[in-house]
Formats: C-alpha cells, structure tokens, sequence
C-alpha cells in the first residue's frame, strides 16, 4: 500500500513481501530501505535499456539457460520522456543505477 504524507511517500509491505524484503536484505546485507532502492533502480536500469535498445540478457555458464528478459516497456514515448532526463546519471554514476557499462 503506498500513500502520501507531506511530500513524501510511504510504501507499506505487507505479509510475504515484508519477510522477503528482510531476507533479500540478509543476503545482500542491506537494510528494507536499500534492498528497495536497489529494486527501483534496477528496475529503471531495466526499462532505460530496453527504452533506448538494449537486450536485458541472462547468462550461465551452461548456455542452454541464458535467456533474454521480455520487453516490459509497453509505452515508449512516456519511457524516453521520463528517462531521457537520467541519461547521463546512469552513464557518470553506473555503480547507482547502471549494472554494467556499454
């Protein structure tokens, strides 16, 4: 449930999200809020990709499990518009946002 306090946006997690925000944080040894943030921009990483034509790719070492992501970005105009503007964030700061440089 997300909801708007003076200016500011509070997202609630409920149930098995929680536990699973709290387990991905053991893992990575990350508190909820940083486990988050890494999910958006990685997320962003994502669709900025995809936007501006790149492949989102799985690769194993046995090859017969790579695989390409699926396209999620369903409305390309809004998607430049809104990202364009990060362009150059992702390429200064890639240990914030971007997974790997081109």
């Amino acid at each position: 449930m997300a909801k708007k306090k003076d200016g500011e946006v509070i997202i609630e997690f409920m149930d098995d999200a929680s536990i699973a925000l709290k387990e991905f944080g053991k893992i990575t040894q990350r508190n909820m809020e940083e486990v988050v943030s890494d999910a958006l921009r990685i997320y962003m990483w994502i669709l900025f990709e995809q936007t501006f034509g790149g492949t989102v790719t799985a690769c194993h070492s046995d090859q017969k499990e790579n695989r390409k992501l699926k396209n999620l970005v369903k409305n390309r105009d809004t998607s430049e518009k809104y990202l364009e503007k990060y362009r150059n964030l992702m390429r200064k700061h890639p240990d914030h946002v971007s997974i790997q440089e081109d």
